[in-house]
C-alpha cells in the first residue's frame, strides 16, 4: 500500500493510534478501514474498544478533547505502545490537539512513509507494506 498524499483525519483513533500505519490496516487481505471508519476487517478488540466507547459516550471522537485526558485507560495503552513500538499515544493526542489534526496527520505521513519506495511503514512491525524493507534506523522489532 502506498502512502496516500494526505492521511484522512479519520485515521487517528480515539486513543491516539494512527490507523494509517497500523499493521491490521496494512495487511493484504481483509484490511481494517480504520477505527473511526465503518467497514469489514476490523479485529474484535477494535470493534468492542472500551476507549472508543468512552469517548463516544462523552461526545468526543478522540480522547484528547476530554478533560480527563489522559485517563487510566489511555495511560495503560500508552505504556504498552511505548514499550512495544516506541509510539506515544498520549504524545500523539497532545500533538494533534496542539498542532491541529490536519497538521498532525501531515507529520504522521512523513513519519511513516517508507524512504525507499513511498509505501507505508507499520508502526507495529517497522516493515514497509510495499517493499518489505525496514524503515531506516529501525531496530528489529
Amino acid at each position: 500500500m502506498t502512502m496516500p498524499e494526505k492521511i484522512p483525519t479519520a485515521f487517528l483513533a480515539p486513543c491516539g493510534i494512527d490507523c494509517a500505519a497500523c499493521a491490521v490496516r496494512l495487511r493484504p487481505k481483509k484490511a481494517c478501514p480504520g477505527c473511526l471508519v465503518a467497514g469489514e476487517g476490523k479485529p474484535n478488540h477494535c470493534r468492542t474498544c472500551s476507549i472508543k466507547a468512552c469517548a463516544q459516550e462523552r461526545g468526543f471522537k478522540r480522547c484528547y478533547g476530554c478533560a480527563d485526558f489522559p485517563c487510566a485507560g489511555i495511560k495503560r495503552i500508552d505504556r504498552r505502545y511505548l514499550t512495544r513500538y516506541g509510539v506515544g499515544l498520549i504524545e500523539n493526542g497532545v500533538a494533534a490537539r496542539t498542532k491541529g489534526l490536519r497538521a498532525f496527520m501531515a507529520a504522521e505521513r512523513a513519519r511513516w512513509a517508507c524512504p525507499a519506495c513511498g509505501g507505508v511503514v507499520s508502526q507495529h512491525t517497522g516493515i514497509c507494506s510495499e517493499c518489505a524493507g525496514k524503515r531506516l534506523g529501525e531496530e528489529k522489532r
